[in-house]
């Protein structure tokens, strides 16, 4: 698990953005393929969920780096 208190390395980083774009992805197509029986508004609010984590978590992220334009 990263550590909140210290800054990331680029290579972490890179990482951690790789598993929330990519494995994510994956992760939502094999659940939805395993539970057929979800409805189609039950996937988008799944969908919805996993997006605003992620937008959440990028801007976290952004305001967290120091130097960076957002703050």
């Amino acid at each position: 698990m990263i550590d909140p208190n210290k800054l990331l390395t680029p290579r972490e980083y890179g990482r951690l953005l790789y598993q929330i774009f990519f494995k994510g992805r994956t992760l939502r197509k094999t659940y939805a393929e395993q539970t057929k029986d979800w409805t189609k508004k039950q996937t988008v609010i799944y969908l919805v969920r996993v997006h605003c984590y992620t937008f959440f978590l990028i801007l976290a992220t952004l305001s967290a780096v120091p130097n960076s334009k957002m703050s």
